[in-house]
């Protein structure tokens, strides 16, 4: 072999075993970790030993959200879905999470109302709304 393609055939199988690593340590943490204690995903987690909802450096007892809903905005370039989570806060009383595709926000939105319910919060109809 040459030296140069050696060198990138080292390097590539290199970062490939410990890329397999880091996904294999993170299957494994998160299957074992979080499952029964909390949901988490795209920046919000829901801790149901806590009944408390955490968004981005924010945190909130489950109580206090008051709405949950997708939105689909027009842009320029397209259109941009997100989940707009309320809460009965007066210094900062809508989160919003921008969410890759309609069908992706309406799954995290149904997925983040089964959690608050499952933390004790309230229960949300069909709009997201108590």
């Amino acid at each position: 072999m040459r030296p140069a393609f050696a060198f990138l055939f080292n390097l590539v199988t290199t970062a490939g075993f410990f890329y397999l690593v880091y996904y294999l340590y993170q299957v494994i943490t998160r299957r074992f970790s979080f499952e029964n204690r909390s949901f988490q995903q795209a920046g919000v987690r829901v801790d149901y030993a806590n009944q408390t909802i955490s968004i981005g450096n924010s945190t909130y007892a489950v109580s206090e959200v008051v709405s949950v809903r997708s939105v689909v905005r027009p842009t320029p370039v397209g259109e941009q879905v997100a989940v707009n989570i309320e809460v009965a806060n007066l210094a900062k009383p809508v989160h919003v999470i921008v969410i890759i595709g309609k069908p992706n926000a309406d799954s995290f939105t149904r997925k983040l109302t089964t959690a608050l319910r499952k933390a004790g919060g309230p229960r949300f109809n069909q709009m997201g709304v108590v």
